[in-house]
């Protein structure tokens, strides 16, 4: 019973987290973020560049905008609230029954996460609309 509570604790912060995070995104204008450092020393976009200014986007509604600054970040957030809401409705279930509980889950979000640093840097068509 005790894995349940602390499950329930730790969902209540992350959705504390996730809205906090979401009004900063919304109210703060992204111009005034510091610049991306990998991206300042090296020239090339990382996998997170242009992620703040497409939550920004995103959260004000232009989706198209938010896709051309950083696909990756809007495609897995449909992604990250499916996994939560499954994860909330499975809190009073099994604490076998996690939709994350496998180890190779974060094997193939950085896999993902590499190859789209990588693919987006390749300066060929269709790769250059991956670029911010």
């Amino acid at each position: 019973m005790a894995a349940i509570g602390n499950r329930t604790a730790i969902t209540v912060w992350l959705l504390a987290v996730t809205a906090i995070g979401a009004g900063f995104f919304y109210f703060v204008n992204p111009a005034a973020c510091p610049p991306c450092p990998f991206h300042a020393l090296t020239g090339l976009n990382c996998p997170g560049c242009g992620a703040t200014r497409a939550a920004h986007e995103l959260l004000h509604g232009h989706i198209r905008a938010a896709l051309h600054l950083n696909a990756s970040l809007v495609l897995g957030v449909p992604v990250l609230l499916a996994i939560g809401l499954w994860q909330v409705l499975s809190l009073n279930g099994k604490p076998g029954q996690a939709l994350t509980g496998s180890p190779h889950w974060a094997g193939l979000v950085l896999l993902l996460v590499l190859t789209f640093g990588i693919v987006r840097n390749i300066h060929f068509y269709p790769f250059t609309l991956l670029a911010p």
